[in-house]
C-alpha cells in the first residue's frame, strides 16, 4: 500500500473542473500523462542496513493551442510504499560496492543484478488502464468531436547510484515509465469520439514485464561501453562565483588547505575577500564586531595565503580578527542570525588578460556552462569528488546554438579532480582567467576558459 502525499491519482474533481473550463474552439490537444515507479535503498552514514522504500509519481498534464498561444492544466501525485520483497533481496547483490564507491567499475555487466519480476506488475498495469478509462470518458464528454490519438508504452528509464553509504544518499534502480500520450488536431478530423490506440503487443502485463525483462538486459550490456571526450568549454560569472564560495570555504578560520587544490586550480586565478570595494550594503569599513575590514588576498597560484578570522575564532586560534564578522542578515525570526559570525562579504577574483570574444573565435566548438547543481551542505565533498554533481549550460558550434547540454559528474569522476586526464574535471591548471566578467549578489567574478573539459559519461 501507498501512503499518498497528495489526493488520488486521479482527482475526478481537479480533472473535470480542468476540462470543463477548455474552450471550444482550439487548434490543437495534446494530453500527457505517467507514472514513474522507483525503487530507492537509501543509506544513512554509519549504518550499514538501507531502508528501502517505492515511490510512485502520477502527472497528467493537457496543453491547448489556439493561434500560437499555450495553456496548460496540470495535476501531480506523489507517494511512497514498500519496496517489492524480491527486487530487495536482489539488490543485496551490490551492497558491497555502494560501501566501496571508488571501487565500482561501472562498465562491468555483474555490477547490476539481474532483473526481477515485480510481483504487483499486474496491479500496477490495471491501475493504469483505469486511469487511461476514466481520462478517456471525461475526455470524450468534453471533445465528442475530437479524435484523439492514445499511446500506451510502458519502458525502463535509467538506473542511477546517486550516492554511498559512507556519505549516506541512495542507490536507484529500476526507475520505470508506465506513459501514455494523446495527441491530435481538429484540422484533420476522420471520425468522432475518442480512438484508444494500445499496441497489440502490450496488451498484457506478462508480456509488457518481458519487455522490461529485455530492455533492462540491453541497458545492463551497454554499460560495457563508456563514452569519453574532451570539449573547451567556458564557465559563465554565475558558475565562477559558485566556485569561489566553494574555495572560500577553505579559507575559513584554521580548515585544512586541501593539498590537491594546488594541482587543480589555475597558476593565474586570485581571490580577494574585499569589503571595503562592495555596493550598497557589501561596502563597510567595519564588521558586525566593530573590527576594521581589509581587503586581503585569499588564493593565489593555486595556495591558499591568507584566511578570515572573526573575534570568537580568532580567539580560539590565537589569530587577529580580519574583520569577518557579519549578521547572516537583516531580518531575522531567531537570536540566532542576531549574533555575528565568520564568513566573507564580497569575493571577487582579479581579471586575466585574454577577451572572451578572442577565446570563442578561435574555438569551432565549446560549452557555455553556466549552472551547476551540488548539495550547498558539502562542499569539502564536491571539491574532492565524493559527491554527485551536474552542469548545465549551451553546446555552440561554428559560432550557431546546437542546444542545451547536462553535463554529470558521478562519483568516480568528480566535479575537481587531481587527475584532470583520467576524471571529470571542471578547472585544471590550464584553465585562464579572462578579462570580462559580472557582477553577480556575491561579488564580480570573470568568465574562464578551459581548453581542455574531460568529460565521461555512462
Amino acid at each position: 500500500m501507498f501512503k499518498k502525499s497528495t489526493d488520488e491519482i486521479w482527482d475526478a474533481i481537479d480533472a473535470k473542473r480542468a476540462i470543463k473550463s477548455i474552450g471550444d474552439q482550439v487548434d490543437e490537444i495534446e494530453v500527457l500523462a505517467f507514472n514513474d515507479f522507483r525503487n530507492r535503498l537509501s543509506y544513512f552514514p554509519n549504518i550499514r542496513q538501507p531502508f528501502s522504500f517505492e515511490q510512485k509519481t502520477s502527472s497528467t498534464m493537457i496543453t491547448l493551442s489556439k493561434n500560437n498561444r499555450l495553456a496548460r492544466y496540470s495535476w501531480v501525485s506523489s507517494g511512497w510504499g514498500h519496496m517489492d520483497r524480491h527486487l530487495q533481496n536482489a539488490l543485496k547483490q551490490v551492497d558491497r560496492a555502494l560501501w566501496e564507491p571508488k571501487k565500482i567499475k561501472f562498465h562491468r555487466k555483474g555490477d547490476l543484478p539481474k532483473f526481477v519480476p515485480l510481483n504487483d506488475f499486474g496491479e500496477r498495469y490495471d491501475e493504469i488502464k483505469n486511469s487511461a478509462d476514466k481520462l478517456y470518458v471525461l475526455l470524450k464528454k468534453r471533445f465528442d468531436t475530437y479524435k484523439i490519438r492514445l499511446d500506451f508504452t510502458f519502458h525502463l528509464d535509467r538506473c542511477v547510484l546517486e550516492n554511498s553509504y559512507q556519505y549516506g544518499g541512495s542507490y536507484e534502480h529500476l526507475y520505470s515509465r508506465l506513459e501514455y500520450h494523446l495527441q491530435d488536431s481538429h484540422k484533420s478530423l476522420e471520425h468522432k469520439g475518442l480512438v484508444m490506440n494500445f499496441h497489440e503487443d502490450d496488451s498484457s502485463a506478462e508480456q509488457i514485464e518481458r519487455k522490461i525483462s529485455n530492455s533492462y538486459g540491453q541497458q545492463a550490456k551497454s554499460l560495457s561501453f563508456v563514452r569519453k571526450g574532451q570539449m573547451a568549454a567556458v564557465l559563465a560569472p554565475s558558475l565562477v562565483a559558485t566556485l569561489a564560495q566553494m574555495i572560500g570555504e577553505h579559507c575559513k578560520g584554521t580548515k585544512i588547505w586541501p593539498p590537491t587544490f594546488s594541482k587543480i586550480l589555475p597558476q593565474d586565478l586570485m581571490l580577494l575577500d574585499d569589503p571595503t570595494q562592495g555596493y550598497g550594503q557589501n561596502s563597510v569599513v567595519f564588521d558586525h564586531e566593530g573590527s576594521p575590514c581589509k581587503s586581503k588576498i585569499l588564493v593565489q597560484g593555486g595556495e591558499r595565503v591568507s584566511s578570515i578570522f572573526d573575534l570568537q575564532t580568532a580567539f580560539l586560534s590565537g589569530k587577529k580578527s580580519t574583520g569577518n564578522g557579519f549578521r547572516r542578515g537583516m531580518f531575522v525570526s531567531h537570536m540566532a542570525d542576531l549574533t555575528p559570525v565568520m564568513q566573507y562579504n564580497y569575493l571577487r577574483i582579479d581579471p586575466g588578460k585574454r577577451s572572451i570574444s578572442k577565446v570563442v573565435n578561435e574555438c569551432d566548438e565549446y560549452l557555455l556552462l553556466d549552472q551547476v547543481t551540488f548539495p550547498y551542505d558539502r562542499f569539502q565533498d564536491v571539491l574532492t569528488g565524493r559527491a554527485l554533481a551536474s552542469l548545465s549550460g549551451t553546446y555552440i558550434k561554428n559560432k550557431q546554438v546546437v542546444s542545451r547540454v547536462v553535463v554529470k559528474a558521478y562519483n568516480d569522476r568528480p566535479l575537481l579532480s587531481a587527475f584532470p586526464k583520467t576524471h571529470g574535471s571542471l578547472i585544471d591548471p590550464k584553465s585562464e582567467i579572462l578579462n570580462e566578467g559580472e557582477f553577480t549578489y556575491t561579488g564580480w567574478f570573470p568568465y574562464i576558459y578551459l581548453p581542455r573539459l574531460t568529460f565521461g559519461e555512462i
